[in-house]
């Protein structure tokens, strides 16, 4: 476990992260099949949490299909595990957006709107808000794509519509965690990590305390003071 003092925000910073994949080498002990189709990606998350003590889940949402009412099903298949190990505070399920620029037909604002629910349900249900706050984004070229996504989201964020009064949590503001992958990329990550810095202050009005980023299938942590 890795826990981190930002500024005044104290948070714990995840140690261990595994994922969907729908094949295995051999047959997971909670399963009759190497091949864990979509219907059973819930029960997955679930065991990696509970039985396996992993901090973070990363629910892909990039190139595949995924449930999209993940929240509402894993809460109530362990709600009490996750009234003492809460998302967003303790565990941590991170969305790998889909990428706009590829995929299109609303798939990005479907994620929006999902993490927006898990924090409305999460706030109903007297939980830790918001359970989902940052979103892993990946990066072809240059730190615009990011600032792109986080103002999509705000603006989704912020609808409003007498038809729309649920009651929310305190997600307003995603957090990203850069994707690196392309060799050209990884090599000025540096300079892409700076200008997303200088442009969040001109966009939103203050400067990211930390950044988390992943490079390849390293996984870092930045403090940014």
């Amino acid at each position: 476990m890795v826990l981190a003092t930002v500024g005044f925000m104290y948070r714990k910073i995840p140690a261990t992260i595994a994922s969907q994949h729908p094949d295995n080498v051999s047959v997971p002990f909670w399963h009759n099949q190497a091949f864990v189709d979509t219907s059973q990606e819930i029960k997955e998350l679930g065991i990696v949490f509970a039985d396996l003590d992993i901090d973070e889940y990363m629910w892909d949402w990039e190139g595949k299909l995924v449930d999209e009412s993940v929240i509402e099903k894993v809460l109530v298949d362990k709600f009490d595990y996750f009234k003492t190990k809460q998302l967003g505070k303790d565990k941590f399920l991170t969305y790998r957006l889909p990428n706009p620029f590829v995929e299109t037909e609303f798939r990005l604002g479907r994620a929006f709107f999902g993490m927006l629910s898990a924090d409305s349900l999460a706030y109903k249900l007297g939980l830790h808000t918001p359970p989902i706050f940052e979103a892993i984004l990946p990066i072809r070229e240059s730190a615009k794509s990011l600032i792109d996504v986080q103002e999509a989201f705000k603006e989704i964020a912020s609808l409003k519509h007498w038809l729309l009064n649920v009651q929310r949590g305190h997600l307003y503001h995603l957090e990203p965690i850069p994707l690196f992958e392309q060799v050209e990329v990884i090599s000025h990550s540096d300079e892409i990590l700076g200008e997303y810095l200088k442009i969040h202050e001109d966009k939103f009005g203050f400067t990211p305390k930390y950044i988390r980023v992943m490079v390849f299938r390293i996984r870092s942590f930045l403090e940014l003071e």
